[in-house]
């Protein structure tokens, strides 16, 4: 929130939304505006694990659903999540699925600090869970989050972050490797990894 304000209140800046590019104006249109156009959509669907039940389990949401339920999207108001119990999974190794996992064990506090919605911080400061499990389908050099959300979830002061030795090391193949060396983003990544107990 605070970054978006920053941005926000530089008089560069301007914001314009409920607009319908195709439907209220044409991209052709918007080039005859505007010297660059960046689509930042951001994600319309969810992706699909494709194992079998995923439809039917009851307590699984797509990341989207809860992102747009804390987020205080009114279409997902009402959505159920399932915070009555201790434990939750979130699976996925990108930005999205460590907000997700951070918004899961903060504290109200911490939460109210932020731009959450009311309903969401009342039920998520009421929430049982009290562990919260972060778990990507490949290793370190494939992880898509970035150094600032993993450094972010590490230093939450009431947190243990943990990462089985054992599973990074299994997923340091010679390719896995080679993406590490070669990228400075990712070799922070699997370091700072590495030094979480």
């Amino acid at each position: 929130m605070h970054d978006f304000e920053k941005v926000a209140a530089d008089p560069r800046f301007s914001f314009l939304g409920n607009v319908d590019v195709g439907n209220d104006i044409t991209v052709p249109e918007l080039q005859r505006y505007y010297n660059a156009i960046v689509v930042a959509a951001g994600a319309s669907d969810d992706r699909k694990l494709n194992i079998p039940g995923e439809d039917e389990l009851t307590g699984v949401l797509a990341a989207r659903s809860f992102v747009n339920w804390y987020n205080g999207h009114p279409s997902f108001r009402n959505l159920h999540v399932p915070l009555d119990c201790d434990t939750a999974v979130v699976v996925g190794q990108g930005n999205v699925a460590v907000d997700c996992a951070r918004i899961l064990t903060k504290t109200r506090d911490e939460l109210a600090a932020t731009d959450i919605s009311q309903h969401a911080l009342d039920a998520l400061a009421a929430s049982g869970i009290k562990t919260v499990y972060l778990v990507g389908r490949r290793g370190s050099a494939q992880a898509a989050f970035t150094m600032k959300e993993l450094r972010e979830i590490t230093k939450l002061p009431h947190t243990d972050c943990i990462v089985d030795p054992n599973e990074l090391a299994q997923s340091m193949n010679d390719a896995s490797a080679e993406e590490i060396q070669s990228s400075r983003p990712q070799r922070r990544i699997h370091e700072l990894l590495s030094m979480i107990p």
